[in-house]
């Protein structure tokens, strides 16, 4: 009996150890995510802040529609927070309908200084994808492609993302111009805290990837990658059509 009661205390132990590790990575890049929607707020408040006269009434009304759009996307991402703290706790997801040509034009305006600053090429290779999904787990899913694409391409290079509606699944190509990277390290890929410098020497969590791959996993799909060092680096999602 004592035996059974203390395998069932290293079980929870392991269960609790497991779930504060996964909160840790969750906490991590929910952070590393509001770093850009935040810094574009302070930027372009200061803009209004440093030179009010000599901004015209329309050059104003363009500020504040992005400041709106920021403070939209802080609140999006507190959502996906909240959404994933219930998942996690045992609820279910909540799905809806996901304009994919809005998530990915969302995100882009968010990643919009670094793709400025590295003069990279993006190009979004289809129209009018829809689908019944979970819709922070695509977000988040492209999110971190396309941060990791810019992250690894240099300057002047190019980013493409193709989306391909199949039957019963979406698939998403992200491909970029970038370093690649050798075998070696590919097979590492979605392991945590397996990160590397840009090409700007950026930064990552090293939880990117991996909270990727568990959350697009959880909702059915998958998620793999091809490169070649010097050649660049391809992902590739599927999400399920769910009904």
């Amino acid at each position: 009996m004592e035996n059974e009661e203390l395998k069932t205390l290293e079980d929870e132990t392991k269960k609790l150890r497991e779930s504060n590790e996964m909160w840790e990575k969750i906490f991590r890049s929910i952070f590393h995510d509001l770093k850009n929607p935040v810094n574009n707020l302070i930027g372009l408040v200061s803009i209004l802040g440093d030179a009010p006269l000599e901004l015209s009434l329309q050059e104003k009304k363009d500020i504040l529609e992005r400041i709106l759009t920021s403070a939209e996307r802080i609140g999006k991402l507190i959502d996906q927070f909240s959404s994933w703290s219930e998942y996690l706790g045992g609820g279910s997801e909540a799905l809806s309908e996901v304009n994919l040509d809005h998530v990915v034009e969302e995100e882009l305006f968010l990643l919009g200084e670094p793709i400025k600053k590295k003069e990279v090429g993006v190009d979004m290779m289809f129209r009018n994808v829809t689908f019944v999904s979970h819709e922070q787990t695509v977000s988040f899913a492209i999110r971190n492609l396309l941060s990791n694409a810019i992250k690894f391409t240099g300057k002047g290079g190019s980013i493409v993302i193709h989306a391909v509606q199949m039957e019963k699944q979406i698939r998403v190509l992200v491909s970029d111009s970038g370093a690649g990277m050798s075998e070696e390290h590919l097979q590492k890929l979605f392991a945590p805290m397996n990160s590397t410098p840009g090409t700007n020497g950026e930064i990552g969590t090293g939880f990117g990837l991996t909270l990727v791959k568990f959350f697009v996993e959880r909702i059915g799909g998958t998620i793999s990658a091809e490169s070649e060092i010097g050649r660049g680096t391809t992902f590739f999602l599927t999400f399920p059509e769910s009904q």
